[in-house]
């Protein structure tokens, strides 16, 4: 609790939402249709390869669609998942942060289990919140952006009260 004047302030139970701006989400929309489409064109590479085989094309051709629309499938795939869950909106709270995961899916996460936040090693305006368990794909954010295999959600400064967002998240995981 805190005094402002005479009034005196209590705890904030319902938290305090910090999320991107629209220019942010349009980029993120930009990136989901992008992916799947790249879904889409490495299934129809497949797709085709198989009725060309039946066809009478050359294992060789067979195998030179299939792969490429393998890659290209897989490579959709990934891309759709990591730009599903970039720019998560957070909700700092008294108990933790909810974080909203696939543009649906919100998780709290205990501060207990918040490890630290740290910046990232490419990015001056990118902070890593390390945690302890949370997806796979978090897995990979920590990989990518902090070079470590422990799971991360991703701050980046274009975050409506970026600074405000960190300080509030540093001095609550050094309380625990």
């Amino acid at each position: 609790m805190f005094t402002i004047g005479e009034v005196t302030s209590v705890k904030i139970t319902r938290g305090r939402l910090y999320g991107y701006p629209l220019s942010s989400r349009i980029l993120r929309l930009f990136l989901i249709f992008s992916s799947l489409f790249a879904v889409i064109v490495g299934g129809h590479h497949i797709v085709r390869s198989l009725s060309l085989l039946s066809q009478g094309l050359s294992i060789e051709g067979f195998i030179t669609e299939e792969l490429k629309g393998a890659f290209v499938f897989s490579f959709g795939i990934i891309a759709t998942l990591l730009s599903l869950n970039w720019d998560p909106n957070l909700k700092i709270t008294n108990s933790g942060i909810q974080v909203q995961f696939f543009v649906f899916w919100k998780r709290s996460i205990p501060w207990d289990e918040i490890q630290e936040i740290r910046q990232a090693m490419l990015f001056s305006k990118m902070r890593l919140v390390v945690v302890k368990r949370l997806t796979p794909i978090h897995r990979l954010y920590g990989l990518m952006y902090g070079f470590m295999t422990k799971p991360c959600i991703i701050i980046r400064g274009v975050m409506k009260d970026y600074d405000e967002a960190v300080k509030l998240l540093r001095s609550r995981i050094e309380r625990t």
